[in-house]
């Protein structure tokens, strides 16, 4: 194992204490109340990226060129920068549904049958509703672009001109169509409704280190 190797393991560890640590609780909702859009940026540059290279390491392939991993956090950053709206947004919206009747939650309902009283209430419903939204509007689109990107940069890398069709070609969609459709509603839909379920002053840092466990669940063999 390389010390680069280590290093980001410590980044990993560093940030999953800093997502149990009881202490952190006060700083992460002072950031996310005041610097939300910072946060957002700056934990997806670092753990998107991670995950990247984590899902490479142990897929038996190198880390990617300095260059790649700089335009890689980039991408991840402004990922990080629209999840700080979006996420809000979606629950917002989520909420307003329930309340008006469109969408089936918005009350606690404690005198039923418990599954029923728990799968009605707006406690798993907001999460469930806006995680659904969240995987499929936004981060399904994202992880589309952000692969195209990875392959227009690669080809680019390579001493290849990255036009369209050479990018398209090199992004193997089939097998990304593949990968997301067995991600997307099995992995990241129920873990993002849980992220939801915690409170607002960690959804950014749980859902940028969650994206890093996925990639590592999931490496690519060469």
């Amino acid at each position: 194992m390389k010390k680069i190797d280590l290093t980001a393991l410590a980044i990993f560890a560093a940030a999953t204490f800093l997502l149990v640590w009881p202490e952190s609780a006060g700083p992460m909702e002072w950031l996310t109340r005041h610097q939300r859009y910072r946060l957002g940026f700056l934990v997806f540059a670092i753990l998107g990226p991670l995950g990247e290279a984590a899902a490479a390491r142990l897929g038996g392939r190198p880390w990617p060129r300095p260059a790649l991993l700089a335009a890689s956090s980039l991408m991840w950053g402004l990922y990080g920068l629209g999840a700080a709206l979006i996420f809000w947004l979606f629950s917002g919206g989520v909420a307003l549904a329930q309340g008006a009747g469109l969408l089936p939650g918005g009350s606690l309902r404690l005198g039923t049958h418990f599954l029923k009283a728990f799968f009605g209430s707006s406690f798993f419903t907001e999460p469930f509703f806006t995680s659904l939204l969240v995987s499929f509007c936004f981060t399904a689109p994202f992880l589309a672009a952000r692969r195209l990107g990875g392959a227009a940069l690669s080809l680019w890398a390579e001493g290849q001109r990255p036009d369209l069709r050479l990018a398209s070609e090199a992004a193997d969609w089939p097998a990304f169509i593949r990968s997301e459709a067995v991600a997307l509603p099995l992995f990241r839909v129920p873990c993002q409704t849980f992220i939801f379920m915690l409170p607002p002053s960690l959804w950014l840092p749980a859902t940028a280190w969650l994206f890093v466990l996925l990639a590592a669940l999931s490496p690519k063999r060469p």
